[in-house]
């Protein structure tokens, strides 16, 4: 992992690179040498001031950005993204971001206790001790960027939902426009930081480049800069520090296989994009990684009847049974589960109850396959399993009719007249339907229902008829929560367990904050905390490598 030499005049960008950049720096430079010529040649890029490299531009890396350029104006701080969106996975989150909510009782100790429980107390607890004590002033950046990006009709997070795995209402949402329509949590706040860093004069961001190696000293101590690809062209930037937040590897069939092989034949809902790329390179230079065989299975992910069989699946939210959605065993059409619990129990009933889709296939006469398919499983794999999920009236207007009819537009779930045609098209009997729907709003009466659910957001309404709302649903990979080793500094350490000077990260990247199963809403909510520490930590240290 040790850096080459370079060559030592500092010319310019190779143009086709600079029609990526979005501005040059106002200051001196950057001076960046020409690539020789040829199928596979290198250069060297130099920066003669104080840099921050900063690699993938979901919630995690753009904060990082934002924070070290804010912070520390001498800094250039340069973000590279190998799409030619930014975003990645942090763009398509939807549920929301958990902050402290003092209003509905909540405490540091409490929202630490629901996220240690979560985690089965394998979580590490200092990292988590941040990550619950700056919720609120995570939040409070969040809504400022959002404030500055948005000046008119600024979007407020003023709406919150209690997740599984929560004892209060602390993930916060954007209630919907006037209008009704839904505003998706995740990509309006990509898109406000994405505004935001375009106003800052000392950031760069570059599309369309893969970071495929980081530069370290030859005793792995201390960071010199990164190599990267663009097209056929490989190119040597130094830097005083580096940012890791490249996400995570639940789209990699490869690593899954490596790590956990039992859940490497379910479906995703990453984008293509979370490969594990940042991970691998990581552990090239020598960085130490911790829990990557904890990968996260969220219960609901959407089947699309036209394609039962993809790869890929759309998320079904927690929101969807925040706001009172219920799951019913697709043979019988009755609940089998309490549809709050964390989420990797939560799954593993459905593993237990559900039909498994080769069956359901059968059962509710779908043939249509896709060439993106699940993986053929062998004896020791997870299978895809189904299930039912049915919203009352009530608990679709919680949710949101606009998102609920971009969902029918996807093809992945149906609005129906009344009790009746939901049953038709579940395949289930409408009476037994009926009779466990009525059953579950007398246990809310109650005050605990069977499988001893507690919280019945909007139970009542299933007594009533009117429009419901019916779709399938399965387990599916959603996100990691193994991956580099980091300090409470946001340093990456080596094999030793030393801090390497100059390295830091942020997001899912990481490892060691959830332990064995992540919290809903905390994945946003530690990019931008640990986003924050590592984006001012790197600036600090990019200056300090001047003096």
């Amino acid at each position: 992992a040790s850096s080459s030499t370079v060559a030592s005049p500092p010319l310019r960008w190779k143009a086709s690179v600079l029609n990526r950049t979005r501005r040059a720096f106002s200051c001196p430079g950057p001076n960046m040498a020409n690539r020789v010529q040829g199928e596979s040649s290198s250069s060297s890029l130099f920066e003669p001031n104080a840099s921050v490299v900063v690699i993938g531009s979901g919630l995690a890396g753009l904060t990082a950005a934002i924070t070290a350029a804010e912070n520390r104006p001498r800094v250039q701080v340069t973000l590279l993204e190998k799409n030619l969106k930014l975003g990645g996975n942090s763009a398509k989150a939807t549920s929301g971001i958990n902050a402290l909510n003092l209003g509905d009782g909540d405490s540091p100790l409490r929202f630490q206790r629901d996220t240690k429980e979560a985690g089965h107390h394998s979580g590490k607890d200092r990292l988590i001790s941040i990550l619950t004590e700056q919720s609120t002033s995570a939040l409070s950046f969040l809504h400022e960027k959002l404030s500055e990006s948005i000046p008119a009709n600024t979007p407020e997070l003023s709406n919150t939902i209690r997740g599984g795995g929560h004892s209060v209402a602390r993930t916060w949402r954007f209630p919907p426009t006037s209008d009704g329509r839904p505003i998706p949590v995740g990509y309006t706040l990509i898109s406000a930081m994405e505004k935001a860093a375009n106003r800052i004069p000392n950031i760069r961001i570059l599309k369309g480049v893969h970071v495929t190696k980081i530069l370290t000293d030859s005793q792995n101590k201390a960071i010199e800069g990164v190599v990267f690809k663009e097209g056929k062209s490989e190119y040597n930037l130094s830097a005083g520090s580096v940012v890791l937040a490249t996400g995570g590897f639940a789209a990699s069939r490869q690593m899954l296989s490596t790590y956990a092989p039992s859940l490497s034949h379910l479906p995703t809902t990453n984008g293509p994009w979370a490969t594990g790329d940042g991970v691998e390179i990581a552990i090239a230079a020598g960085c130490q990684t911790t829990d990557m065989a904890h990968v996260q299975v969220h219960p609901t992910g959407f089947i699309n009847p036209k394609a039962p069989n993809s790869a890929s699946v759309f998320l079904a939210p927690e929101a969807l049974r925040a706001c009172g959605a219920l799951l019913v065993d697709p043979a019988s059409g009755k609940r089998f589960v309490n549809e709050l619990l964390p989420r990797d129990e939560l799954s593993e009933s459905i593993f237990q109850h559900g039909m498994p889709i080769t069956q359901w296939e059968r059962f509710a006469g779908v043939t249509n396959r896709t060439s993106d398919q699940i993986p053929e499983k062998d004896d020791n794999a997870k299978q895809a399993t189904v299930a039912g999920i049915i919203l009352s009236p009530v608990a679709a207007e919680a949710f949101g009719i606009s998102a609920l009819k971009f969902y029918e537009k996807m093809g992945i779930l149906k609005e129906c007249e009344n009790l009746r045609k939901a049953a038709e098209i579940l395949h289930v009997p409408v009476e037994t339907l009926r009779r466990d729907l009525r059953q579950y709003v007398e246990d809310a009466k109650g005050g605990v229902g069977r499988f001893g659910k507690k919280y019945m957001p909007n139970a009542g309404s299933y007594a009533d008829d009117g429009k419901y709302w019916v779709g399938w649903i399965t387990p599916t990979l959603h996100y990691c929560m193994g991956g580099v080793n980091f300090t409470e500094e946001g340093q990456l350490v080596n094999g030793e367990g030393h801090p390497i000077k100059g390295l830091y990260a942020a997001g899912e990247v990481t490892g060691g904050v959830h332990g064995k199963n992540r919290l809903v809403g905390n994945s946003l909510l530690e990019c931008v905390v640990f986003g924050r520490i590592s984006g001012e930590n790197a600036a600090k240290n990019a200056l300090a490598t001047l003096k």
